[in-house]
């Protein structure tokens, strides 16, 4: 069953999509039955159909219905409830709105629409949008549309107010309506699923998106329309093993038909956590700083496309995307060399990139203090303290990542812990500084620079100098 309601701005508009045979973007058609409220007569003068266009609505429906005189609007409608209804047959109704009073319009629109199982309901005549929306609460079958047909500096244009079919729901979609453009007529509008972490409810609403809470992915909804979109939230790091979980059996259920994003909220998705949720069926990563229109931009890109599953298993998986070093966190001097020689070695030859971070707070923050305000989350991020330094090895991550995954490390801002931050990203350099410090006696503490006093017990504060 269909409930439809198309607006003209005035007769000539749908006279010329007529004559040129322009179809209507997301608009069912079956020509049953055509009904208006004008006389012949009436409909001649009020269109000014041509020869062209009445023999083409001829053509096109199997039964037309106009009486004999103009009516009423009260009158029509009680008229058009004596003829009998179908359950199989759809009906295009005609209403000229350009001397009714929006109250008497809106009225008449919802008795109609109450009383008639598949209808298309056609406007004509100045009506805004608002106007068309009230309509919508009425629209009570599994498929509508409410579009909006006008000309804009010469060119005509489709507006789509609001589109249902099952699952599936556009709001607010433009079309051009062009002899030359044919390819975004034929449009498939499919389901749009989004976590309501992902985006705000007033942009899910506007483009007539479902949402559904947090990472509680609806299948029950998954299952009754497979071919969709769902947009999932990657908010921290050490969910990301479970998110590419989740991915994994998404894709493995329901294959190509169901394309995923993901949304970073927080950066925390490194360019191996990238290239496993890619592995895991995931067609597109959103940055954290992506706005919601390259978002809406990327929904409407990986509608046309396609991922088949890998049909891999979860756990194979993440063995594929783990590193050499399975720590994470603080782990004496020897081990920290160790893992970091293991993790270069099996380094050798790829593209893999890392880094050693070496940090030396200020003197008025004690070692173990400036330690504690470092907590580490992932698996192959490892540190040490050694002569009054702290070093630490980040195994997989981009060189650009290392600010952030210094960040996402530090409790505090870290230039308020330390002095002195120095960055090293190839074996060549981080070998020689570790052999170093092997030879370096390690004393725990931070070196004196001067004779410097800590300004508060509570948190670390850096030393004006100059007060001293």
């Amino acid at each position: 069953m269909t409930h439809q309601v198309i607006h003209f701005d005035n007769w000539q508009v749908l006279t010329h999509l007529i004559d040129k045979q322009l179809t209507i973007p997301l608009a069912k058609v079956q020509f049953d039955r055509l009904i208006c409220h004008l006389s012949s007569r009436s409909l001649r003068s009020a269109a000014q159909l041509g020869d062209h266009a009445a023999d083409t609505l001829n053509k096109w429906f199997k039964e037309i219905l106009v009486p004999n005189d103009d009516l009423e609007l009260t009158e029509f409608i009680a008229d058009i409830k004596r003829i009998p209804l179908s359950q199989t047959q759809h009906s295009y109704l005609i209403i000229d709105s350009q001397k009714l009073a929006i109250e008497q319009l809106n009225l008449a629109c919802i008795e109609i629409l109450q009383h008639f199982n598949s209808i298309s309901l056609v406007l004509i005549g100045p009506i805004t949008p608002i106007n068309l929306e009230k309509i919508e609460a009425y629209l009570t079958q599994s498929y509508y549309l409410i579009t909006t047909i006008r000309y804009v500096e010469g060119r005509l244009f489709s507006k789509v107010i609001t589109y249902k079919a099952h699952l599936a729901q556009l709001r607010n979609k433009l079309f051009l309506l062009d002899n030359h453009v044919q390819t975004q007529q034929s449009i498939q509008v499919c389901p749009v699923f989004i976590s309501d972490y992902v985006a705000s409810a007033d942009f899910i609403e506007g483009h007539g998106y479902q949402t559904f809470q947090g990472l509680q992915i609806p299948v029950d909804e998954l299952d009754q329309s497979q071919n969709c979109v769902i947009v999932l939230p990657c908010q921290r790091f050490d969910k990301i093993a479970t998110l590419a979980q989740s991915i994994v059996k998404l894709k493995n259920k329901f294959g190509e038909s169901l394309k995923i994003l993901v949304k970073e909220l927080t950066p925390c998705i490194r360019y191996s956590d990238f290239h496993m949720l890619i592995t895991a069926g995931a067609q597109c990563i959103l940055k954290h700083n992506y706005s919601e229109a390259i978002l809406n931009d990327q929904i409407q890109l990986n509608r046309l496309l396609s991922m088949p599953a890998s049909y891999l298993q979860a756990n194979e998986l993440l063995k594929l995307y783990q590193g050499p070093i399975q720590q994470m966190g603080f782990i004496d001097f020897d081990k920290f060399k160790s893992s970091v020689a293991k993790a270069l070695e099996t380094y050798q030859n790829s593209h893999i990139e890392f880094a050693l971070v070496v940090l030396t707070p200020f003197s008025s923050v004690p070692i173990q203090k400036a330690c504690s305000y470092l907590k580490f989350q992932r698996k192959g991020d490892i540190a040490c303290q050694h002569d009054g330094k702290i070093l630490i090895f980040f195994s997989i991550l981009r060189v650009s990542e290392i600010p952030t995954a210094l960040t996402n490390v530090s409790i505090i801002e870290a230039s308020s812990l330390f002095y002195s931050q120095h960055f090293y990203t190839t074996a060549a350099q981080i070998h020689p500084f570790i052999e170093q410090q092997q030879n370096v006696k390690d004393n725990h503490v931070s070196p004196p620079l001067m004779q410097t006093t800590p300004f508060s017990k509570s948190s670390p504060q850096q030393v004006n100098w100059d007060d001293i």
